[in-house]
Order: C-alpha cells, then sequence, then structure tokens
C-alpha cells in the first residue's frame, strides 16, 4: 500500500525501478497466503469470503465515488479540460449515472477517484482461477501437485501473450500472468517455517533487485526467458518485504494500516488534492489544474508531499470514523 501510495505521487524514476517490480505482486502473494485448502472443497465458502472481502468494497467505494461524481465535477477535481493524460470527465446525466452503476455492479468499470482500486477485479479473478486449478488438481489428478504447477504456468504463458493468440478481456489478461504470484504465497505459507531468514537472505533479495532493476512482468513484455527472469526479480522484491515485515515485528500503527489498507489506498487519489491546490496556489496555474491525475507533478519534492498527505488524511479519516461509529456503538447499547 505504501508503494502503491509512492507510485502515484510520481516519485523518482530511481526509487520506482526498485518498487515496481514487487508492488503489484504483494497483493496476489498476500492474498495467496491466505487460500486455505478446504476452499478447494468448499468453494462456495471462497466466493461467499471474497464476497464480503473484495466485491463488496469494491462496489462500496466505487458507488460513493459515482454518488460524488457531479460534486466533484463543480469543485474542479473532476474536469473536462485536464484529467489522466488525454482522458478527462464529464458531468453526468441520468443516464450515465444509471449505466455507470450497472458496470460498477459488474466489476466492468470505475469512477475516476476510485481508479486506484482496480486490482481488486484481478484480485477476484486471481482467486477464482486458482480455486478452479486447485479443484481440477485435487478432483481430477488425484491432488498432484505437479499438475496444479503446470495449470499455473499455462495460465500464466497465456496471459503473456498479451492477447495475439487468444482476444479475452484486459483485466483477465493481467489476472492470468499474476496466478503466479497468487500460487507463490500460497506455497509460501506450506514452507514458511523452513525458508532461511535474516542478513544474508535480505542481502541476496537486494542484489537480486538492484540487478534486475527496471525488468517488467507485464503482459507483452519479452520472450518467456525474459518474464520468467523479472519474476525472479519480483519474487526477490517481495521476499525481501517479507523480510522487513519480520523484522519490524508487530507495531501497532503498521497493523492498523494494513488492516485497512483498502480504503487507505481508496482515499489517496483524493488527499492528493489538498498537495494540488497548494502547487496550483504556489505556480499560478489554472483551477482546472486540479483534476490532473494523479498528481500534477513529482519533482522538487512534491512527491514526498503527496506521499505524506495521501497516507496521513486517509488514515486521519478512518481513525475518525472508527471513533465515531464506536461512540453511535456504545451509545445504541
Amino acid at each position: 500500500m505504501f508503494g502503491v501510495i509512492v507510485f502515484h505521487a510520481a516519485a523518482p524514476a530511481g526509487l520506482l525501478v526498485l518498487v515496481m517490480p514487487w508492488l503489484y505482486a504483494v497483493f496476489f502473494f498476500t492474498s495467496g497466503y491466505t487460500y486455505k485448502d478446504e476452499y478447494t472443497l468448499r468453494v462456495w465458502t471462497l466466493v461467499k469470503k471474497r464476497f464480503f472481502s473484495l466485491y463488496q468494497p469494491f462496489v462500496r467505494w466505487q458507488l460513493a465515488f459515482l454518488a460524488l461524481h457531479n460534486v466533484f465535477f463543480a469543485t474542479m477535481i473532476l474536469s473536462d479540460k485536464a484529467g489522466y493524460g488525454t482522458m478527462v470527465s464529464r458531468h453526468y446525466g441520468p443516464r450515465q449515472f444509471f449505466a455507470m452503476a450497472k458496470a460498477i455492479l459488474m466489476m466492468r468499470s470505475q469512477e475516476d477517484m476510485g481508479g486506484a482500486l482496480w486490482f481488486i477485479i484481478s484480485l477476484l479473478t486471481v482467486n477464482l482461477l486458482f480455486c478452479l486449478v486447485s479443484v481440477i488438481s485435487t478432483r481430477i489428478f488425484g491432488g498432484n501437485e505437479w499438475m496444479r504447477v503446470a495449470m499455473v504456468i499455462g495460465l500464466a504463458a497465456l496471459g503473456a501473450t498479451n492477447q495475439s493468440i487468444v482476444t479475452y478481456p484486459p483485466q483477465l489478461n493481467f489476472s492470468l500472468l499474476y496466478v503466479v504470484f497468487f500460487y507463490a504465497g500460497y506455497l509460501y505459507r506450506r514452507w514458511e517455517a523452513r525458508l532461511p531468514t535474516g542478513l544474508y537472505p535480505a542481502i541476496l533479495s537486494v542484489v537480486v533487485l538492484f540487478a534486475g532493476r527496471g525488468m517488467e512482468y507485464v503482459p507483452g513484455k519479452g520472450s518467456a526467458i525474459a518474464l520468467t527472469l523479472s519474476a525472479v526479480v519480483t519474487l526477490a522484491g517481495v521476499y525481501l518485504f517479507l523480510l522487513a515485515s519480520k523484522a519490524l515485528g508487530s507495531q501497532a500503527f503498521l497493523e492498523y494500516v494494513g488492516r485497512n489498507s483498502l480504503a487507505i489506498v481508496a482515499m489517496h487519489l483524493l488527499a492528493f488534492k489538498l498537495v494540488s491546490l497548494v502547487i496550483i496556489r504556489v505556480q499560478g496555474l489554472p483551477g482546472y489544474m486540479l483534476a490532473t491525475f494523479p498528481v500534477i507533478t513529482g519533482d522538487h519534492y512534491w512527491w514526498l508531499a503527496y506521499s505524506a498527505v495521501g497516507l496521513a488524511v486517509p488514515v486521519a479519516a478512518k481513525l475518525a470514523y472508527d471513533a465515531a461509529a464506536g461512540r453511535i456503538a456504545r451509545t445504541a447499547s
């Protein structure tokens, strides 16, 4: 989640080449870590859990941003003059509202301010894909782990084609490729006690991450060998992330941020607008530049300001919400 904020804050390229390899993979790895074998036998249990942990939060945040769309437009948080590159926003009428609400419920689209939650669609897809692979390997091949390995690699290979062989939705393209990291998280949970920790594994992970900086594990980028090497670099970054987490131990603040990471990721783009307001004032820019997505500029250390505000404001908002909800609950009881 920290990596997502720094990336969207337009941090220097020298930092991002070290963050990007593992940035998205961590979400899939962590989700794979939580996958239980009982889900393979009781698929409906997984469906219900992911409905409440992924689908429901995605829809709730997207519909909230949809309800505020025209308010954002009126206050230039969204604009028809600035946005993400050449992509700008429009004022919604009743027809646009209903069309977007339908698309959100079907997870086929999302609101501008909810754009950071796109990965939830892929995360839900990967959960279901891995469950399907596990069901097939268990019920047809008697639980043969090598068959599951072969199927996961096959899905990744299909995702790596960048639709040159088969045409399918772009989100599925990404999901097929990232099943590998979900599976890695699942295996890590099995082998966690046997894997080395400490200084030397951390140094090795840093060396691999630096050696492969700039490599991208994304559809259509390079040959099978290049993608395999990129996957190794990504896993080195994820492992370094895990070692750092173990070294930090139990930290109340980090645990709170972790439990509320979806809410923070959902709100950080809106929080960025506070820094954009300052830049507009300092540099004398036109007001519609507030809609520039995700930031106006990361130069001159503005990315640090964006990163700090992008974390602090959502955390403060969530703490305030929790406190208010707690008071209401105590009053009601």
